[in-house]
């Protein structure tokens, strides 16, 4: 654990009080490690080392003075990399913040950053710089102060002269929080190559006294446009219609420009409400992020959102379950095939 300025950072975790943790995984085993969020408010970074690739995220959470639960976020391991690119929202009340952590011991990374509207076109320039494993975490409205940001809607490119930096993205709407992961550009025959990616879960509607919406998050961190297909599909594999930035369709196509984005957004007029899921195709890669939106249908007053990354097909993967309490587990599989499959859950 670290703070902003690079130091040791001494916490009180659920594994005791230290800066620094280790322990051993057998196969299969979980560990959580948590901070019991006593004492004056801190911000830092922590980086994690082991000797075999481990299945990891982290948590944000969100309670008043008296302990009660307000909110809480998941944020995936966040990239490290010298062109990074997240998504920016400042409509509705919403505000877009950043964590950028230098994580090289010895070497200052200086920062260019370029804040773009939706069709990549320029807003505005900063720089910055971060010496040695020095982090820092601010708002987008903060690092462009002198600017008018209202209801701005577009994306921030970060450039690191030399540099590998890592970054995420947590988007505020009152107490709750979303996380959208951050898109490097395409490289090397990667930049060439189609791309299909999947949301395994999609929603839109009413549920009960709460109207559910689906979002896509589109973004392009390269230098040309790139056409995209997204086809919808209900639980049995059919096609999903649902009304989409104004029209009705079960499939949209589109082009995100250059170092721009893109938001699909569904009006959640559906009754009732309907579930399915989403497949992504690009002619070149894409950052892919959906959220689920969720709000009051009486007063239609937000309640909250969660982001969903875009995944990839893979035959074994891992995630955290947890059951205590109110606290319960879902998980959404798709088979995005032509043929049945066989699953085991363990």
């Amino acid at each position: 654990f670290r703070k902003q300025n690079g130091d040791n950072w001494t916490v009180a975790t659920n594994l005791g009080i230290d800066n620094e943790f280790s322990f051993e995984l057998l196969p299969g085993e979980v560990l959580r490690l948590e901070t019991d969020g006593s004492g004056a408010t801190q911000v830092g970074w922590v980086e994690v080392l082991s000797d075999v690739e481990l299945a990891g995220s982290g948590t944000f959470t969100v309670s008043t003075t008296g302990g009660d639960f307000l909110s809480e976020v998941g944020i995936g391991d966040s990239p490290r990399g010298r062109d990074l690119m997240i998504f920016v929202d400042l409509t509705e009340g919403k505000d877009a913040g950043f964590g950028i952590c230098n994580p090289d011991p010895s070497s200052t990374a200086t920062l260019s950053y370029e804040l773009r509207n939706l069709d990549g076109t320029m807003k505005a320039r900063g720089t910055d710089s971060l010496g040695p494993l020095e982090q820092k975490a601010e708002f987008v409205t903060q690092t462009f102060s002198t600017r008018n940001l209202k209801n701005f809607k577009g994306v921030l490119r970060i450039l690191s002269d030399g540099v590998d930096v890592s970054l995420i993205t947590l988007r505020t709407r009152g107490v709750n929080f979303t996380s959208l992961d951050p898109v490097e550009p395409p490289e090397g025959e990667e930049a060439e190559e189609e791309q299909t990616q999947f949301f395994a879960r999609i929603g839109d509607g009413v549920f009960g006294t709460l109207g559910f919406q689906s979002s896509f998050v589109l973004m392009n961190n390269s230098a040309s446009d790139v056409h995209f297909v997204l086809d919808l599909f209900k639980d049995d594999g059919t096609p999903l219609a649902l009304t989409i930035n104004g029209s009705r369709e079960n499939t949209v196509g589109l082009q995100v420009p250059a170092r721009g984005a893109i938001e699909l957004i569904t009006d959640g007029s559906t009754k009732p409400g309907v579930v399915g899921w989403a497949r992504l195709f690009s002619d070149t890669p894409l950052g892919g992020s959906g959220t689920f939106t969720i709000s009051e249908i009486a007063g239609k007053t937000f309640v909250s959102e969660v982001g969903v990354p875009a995944s990839d097909v893979t035959a074994t993967s891992s995630i955290f379950v947890q059951e205590k309490g109110t606290i319960s587990t879902g998980i959404g599989l798709t088979n995005p095939s032509d043929q049945a499959i066989s699953i085991k859950v363990r």
